[in-house]
């Protein structure tokens, strides 16, 4: 979370593991935020997943009322 908050200026995002091999983050506190906003963060977030050693990142990313939800899943290395 550190990452989002020093390279934005809006929302917040909150990140949990639902279950081994998945996680749900959620940026929040943004309604108007940009499909391409919504696409780079996600990019983002897979990439840093896939550095911190997980291995086949799938992501699917829907839009919210207040900002946006990420699921993500992966397989440990």
């Amino acid at each position: 979370m550190l990452i989002y908050q020093r390279s934005r200026n809006t929302g917040q995002l909150s990140a949990r593991v639902t279950e081994p091999g998945n996680a749900e983050l959620l940026p929040t506190e943004w309604p108007n935020i940009s499909d391409r906003h919504l696409r780079t963060i996600g990019v983002s977030i897979r990439r840093v997943v896939e550095l911190a050693g997980r291995r086949e990142v799938r992501m699917t990313v829907q839009r919210t009322p207040e900002g946006g939800r990420y699921e993500l899943r992966w397989r440990e290395a």
